[in-house]
């Protein structure tokens, strides 16, 4: 036997497989021009957000990951939404703030590095998850967790890119405030639906999941056709 005999080669490239096709989708019908680099800085930066949130915050808070007192659906609802889902759609929208660069602003490109992000968290994510509850969760998060982080992405990427189109006045003039205000809402619409996704996942309700998939993919389509729109009126 060698070191080499027993490994998870196949699971480990299922981590990464899902993640990668549903950005290729969206890269595919949006047309984004990306750069391939920046692409995978995007992507690269984004693993370090699981890690941030499930290590980093933990242990400067150690009680970040403790329930609330009181009424059991408040305390699960303000876990899903508060505890997990803010903070890692906050920390999703600081990586890229930090990867991003204003110099080339694309409304489709920056919405897709948003995607890369997103891709990147939930790759980390899928290894975290596979090491704890086994490989075999990893098929169900392919078309559930992942869809829905890469939506995430989507819905934060198109307020982020919206705000950049509106707040260029028409002297070519950048206001800063309208710019923040849709970054807000982008980041705030994505966690509420991901505090919301969390909450049913938290109780098992797996046929509630589904739906919930379902309806986010048709909206992350229709924020990804009007942002096509948007882009060609430039």
């Amino acid at each position: 036997m060698t070191l080499l005999d027993n490994h998870n080669i196949g699971p480990f490239l299922f981590t990464f497989l899902p993640a990668l096709i549903y950005a290729l989708i969206i890269y595919t019908y949006s047309a984004a021009k990306i750069n391939i680099r920046k692409a995978l800085i995007h992507f690269t930066i984004g693993t370090c957000g699981i890690f941030i949130a499930a290590d980093m915050v933990p242990f400067v808070f150690p009680n970040w990951r403790n329930r609330i007192y009181g009424d059991e659906m408040v305390s699960l609802f303000t876990f899903a939404l508060v505890q997990v889902a803010c903070l890692e759609e906050a920390i999703k929208f600081v990586l890229f703030k930090i990867s991003y660069s204003k110099r080339e602003f694309n409304p489709l490109t920056t919405m897709f590095y948003c995607v890369c992000v997103s891709c990147g968290f939930a790759v980390a994510e899928n290894l975290i998850y596979a090491n704890m509850f086994g490989t075999s969760v990893l098929l169900i998060r392919a078309f559930t967790a992942i869809p829905m982080h890469i939506i995430f992405g989507v819905i934060m990427g198109y307020f982020i890119s919206v705000g950049k189109i509106k707040s260029i006045g028409k002297h070519g003039i950048e206001s800063a405030g309208i710019a923040m205000s849709y970054s807000t809402i982008g980041v705030l619409a994505a966690a509420l639906l991901h505090g919301i996704y969390d909450f049913v996942g938290f109780q098992g309700m797996i046929d509630k999941i589904w739906w919930i998939v379902i309806f986010s993919v048709a909206g992350a389509y229709s924020l990804i056709n009007d942002l096509i729109i948007k882009t060609k009126n430039l």
